[in-house]
């Protein structure tokens, strides 16, 4: 069984920094990813056009320090952009709005405490301020922002793909984001399961369908995917990974473990109220107690 090492995420993933930061929850991160290659998102003059008289001022939301490096970079080498703030969670986002010269924020999803999706919804409905996801969203939550009009970098973010989205927001800049049609399309985002994600594998980044995964386990800030032979580190808390999956195919059983229940053989009792899930392929998994009635309840007829 292999393990391959952390590096970026599909993230939904990388980046940091603003006014400072309010805590020191900062997501780990490879030093790997904290160097990949940042070429420069040279504006041609076909890309900075007459679409706008004034650059865009944006506002840099992430948790993660360096990926706000990575992302300030980038954006720090385009005339069409004007960072005017930074920020490490998502009131210190909002209090920063107040001022009300933002453009664009370009925001991570999965912050501590209060989420980019969080920080969203609490926008006011007058602010014409458009929304740049910084994330690693399943596809479905990703064609809920493309239909809303919303735009997304998957981690890390790619310079041609960031100087992309940059031209469509600054030829935008006079056009209002609807509020209602913002929340529907992050109401319809925050429901939908995850599906798959890309995980670095050593070679670049591998997709993983969910379907295939048969155990997530626990390892600090990440988890470990178990895929076939192959364990892959995704960056991911347990509780967020469960949250986020498809709750017909996958179920907590213990603190430090989720099984896909379509890979389970054979569930035997083991020991002060606990059993062992027997999976396809031979691994075996604790079920805890605390966990054991709503995983029997799952499979009750009237569930």
């Amino acid at each position: 069984m292999t393990t391959t090492r952390p590096c970026a995420s599909i993230r939904l993933g990388d980046v940091v920094t603003t006014t400072r930061r309010a805590h020191p929850n900062v997501s780990l991160m490879t030093t790997a990813e904290a160097e990949l290659p940042v070429a420069t998102p040279v504006a041609s003059a076909a890309d900075t056009g007459a679409a706008s008289t004034r650059p865009l001022r944006a506002l840099l939301v992430d948790d993660e320090e360096a990926a706000l490096r990575r992302l300030r970079r980038l954006l720090g080498t385009d005339p069409r952009v004007t960072i005017v703030g930074e920020a490490s969670d998502g009131p210190s986002a909002l209090a920063r709005l107040e001022a009300g010269d933002v453009d664009v924020l370009f925001l991570d999803i999965q912050m501590p405490g209060m989420s980019g999706l969080d920080v969203a919804r609490q926008l006011p409905r007058e602010r014409a301020v458009r929304i740049v996801f910084v994330t690693a969203h399943d596809e479905h939550a990703i064609n809920a922002f493309e239909l809303s009009a919303l735009d997304y970098l998957l981690k890390p973010v790619n310079p041609e793909r960031l100087a992309d989205s940059v031209r469509r927001l600054a030829e935008s800049l006079d056009r209002l984001q609807p509020a209602a049609r913002l929340t529907a399309a992050l109401d319809t985002a925050a429901a939908a399961p995850l599906q798959r994600v890309l995980v670095p594998d050593g070679k670049g980044q591998r997709l993983v369908d969910m379907t295939q995964v048969h155990l997530i386990s626990a390892y600090g800030n990440y988890v470990k995917l178990h895929v076939g032979a192959d364990t892959l580190l995704y960056r991911q808390t347990m509780q967020r990974m469960e949250a986020a999956l498809d709750r017909r195919d996958f179920a907590r059983i213990h603190r430090g473990a989720i099984v896909n229940v379509r890979f389970i053989a054979n569930v035997a009792p083991y020991v002060a109220g606990d059993h062992i899930v027997t999976l396809k392929g031979g691994a075996r998994v604790r079920l805890s107690r605390h966990y054991r009635d709503a995983f029997f309840d799952r499979f009750s007829p009237n569930s």
